[in-house]
């Protein structure tokens, strides 16, 4: 799954530049209900989460088919049940910094269907009233599909699909260095801005 995902943001990106040559930049903004996987943690037991508000911001160029943008994102997921001993109250958070690239499909009145994907990095921090901070960096990949509806010659409203996944984490514990697992499916509502 993984080499194929690459496989396909490779591509994009090679095909990109011929339709990004006459590209519009443009600044985006998004936010929307981030709802976080079970967290399997070996080898002591698993976690799941509460929904949680994820946060977006990126800049990119816009050519007629393709956009590839630079975005940020942060969200947090406090625990909901778990079977690891004091873990209750603890919560995770996620800072993002990843490189998308998306085939937009352009329709008539103004509606602009997408599929995008997206790689890069996740820096993971898992805090708690039990615990320090514990903090690990891990490649990420994300997938996603959505549509724009331009509001103005300007301005795209911008309602969209995100699967998020980053790597395996290690955070110490009693055990040593335990591995946790993280995903989140996010549906988001953003505007995009372009000069």
């Amino acid at each position: 799954m993984k080499k194929t995902i690459l496989a396909l943001l490779l591509a994009g990106v090679c095909a990109a530049p011929s339709s990004v040559e006459a590209a519009t930049p443009y600044v985006s903004a998004s936010t929307g209900l981030g709802i976080a996987g079970d967290s399997r943690i070996d080898p002591s037991g698993s976690m799941s989460y509460k929904s949680g508000i994820p946060w977006g911001a990126a800049i990119g160029l816009k050519g007629e088919e393709f956009r590839v943008e630079a975005a940020l994102g942060y969200q947090i997921n406090h625990v909901d049940t778990n079977t690891v001993p004091m873990a209750s109250g603890n919560r995770t958070n996620m800072f993002s910094y990843m490189a998308n690239v998306y085939y937009d499909y352009e329709l008539e009145w103004n509606i602009e269907p997408y599929l995008m994907g997206g790689l890069g990095g996740t820096s993971i921090t898992r805090k708690g009233p039990d615990i320090h901070d514990m903090t690990d960096s891990v490649l990420t990949w994300q997938v996603g599909a959505g549509v724009g509806v331009l509001a103005s010659e300007n301005i795209v409203v911008d309602f969209g699909y995100r699967y998020f996944k980053p790597g395996a984490y290690k955070v110490p514990d009693q055990f040593g260095n335990v591995k946790h697992t993280a995903s989140s499916n996010n549906i988001l509502i953003g505007l995009r801005y372009s000069f």
